[in-house]
């Protein structure tokens, strides 16, 4: 019995100081002053150590970003590495353990941290239908989002092409992104253009944002009748003998009478057309690429497709 307790005691003698030497210093990355407002702005990162250490250098820092870096500044267990950005970037920053060391020369943790953007760029708007498209709702709301605060924006710097826009509310008391309501022109089947031309708003760094155009597809009879018809053994894809001319759309053999419609992002139909088979073959040979609508019709049910024809 005493020799066991001896053993016990020595091992935890031996292994426990063994486990403090391999703990070294841990280090805290940081963004102090936040996104630079523009290109010029120099951004401090700040490098906080759990204790004194020595031996850090500039070259100990790993940046993953269209950076430039300007220098190191700093003592003890603060240090600060200054830089620029050369671009719209998301900055990682890091640091591989032993980069620096205590007083008992034990070596640094690693670390790392991600700065979220630098504003140097134009905000990249999005138009995003809430909806779904197609959609059957009308009018249907559509989410305009910046992806950062902007000032000038207001309902006429939104294009609407076959329908109306009404009621522009910023998200959320934020001026990074807006809902707007559009009302689809008509009562038919159609394609309603949104459009913003580029240099319309500013962000906080006064770039001006790019263009963004994107198509909603309105069917007044998409919210009764639509229903997913690749569920029901309905089948639509490229012909494996003429991969990039002809389309292949197959119906279970039960449905002997179905009609199909091909429309362009203008809201021109290109093809239609009634089959009183289980199948048919649409060739797009004399097409241009772009992006289509394919719409199947069969009894009560619908199904729209978005159709990408590469060059």
């Amino acid at each position: 019995m005493p020799k066991f307790i001896f053993s016990f005691i020595l091992f935890f003698s031996i292994i426990l100081p063994l486990g403090l030497i391999a703990q070294g210093p841990s280090v805290m990355i940081t963004f102090p002053f936040g996104n630079p407002q523009t290109r010029l702005d120099t951004v401090p990162v700040k490098f906080t150590f759990s204790t004194n250490v020595q031996g850090f250098q500039l070259s100990d820092i790993q940046f993953n970003g269209n950076v430039s870096v300007l220098g190191l500044s700093g003592s003890g267990a603060e240090y600060i590495a200054y830089y620029k950005a050369n671009s719209c970037t998301k900055l990682f920053v890091g640091l591989l353990p032993g980069a620096a060391q205590d007083s008992a020369t034990n070596p640094s943790q690693g670390a790392s941290a991600v700065f979220t953007r630098a504003d140097t760029c134009a905000p990249q708007p999005t138009i995003i239908p809430q909806l779904g498209n197609p959609t059957g709702a009308n009018p249907f709301p559509v989410k305009v989002d910046f992806g950062e605060p902007v000032t000038g924006f207001t309902l006429t710097d939104l294009i609407v092409t076959n329908g109306t826009a009404s009621n522009l509310v910023s998200e959320n008391g934020m001026d990074s992104s807006f809902m707007v309501m559009i009302t689809p022109m008509g009562t038919d089947t159609a394609l309603v253009s949104l459009k913003i031309n580029a240099a319309k708003v500013m962000d906080l760094a006064s770039y001006p944002n790019d263009s963004v155009i994107t198509t909603v597809l309105y069917d007044p009879a998409h919210l009764n009748r639509n229903k997913d018809l690749l569920s029901l053994g309905w089948k639509i894809g490229p012909n494996p003998l003429d991969f990039d001319k002809t389309l292949n759309i197959h119906a279970p053999e039960e449905v002997t009478y179905w009609s199909w419609k091909i429309i362009d992002i203008q809201g021109k139909i290109v093809k239609e057309g009634e089959v009183n088979t289980s199948g048919t073959k649409v060739l797009f040979d004399q097409e241009m690429p772009g992006i289509y609508w394919v719409i199947l019709q069969a009894e009560n049910y619908q199904s729209t497709l978005k159709l990408n024809v590469l060059p």
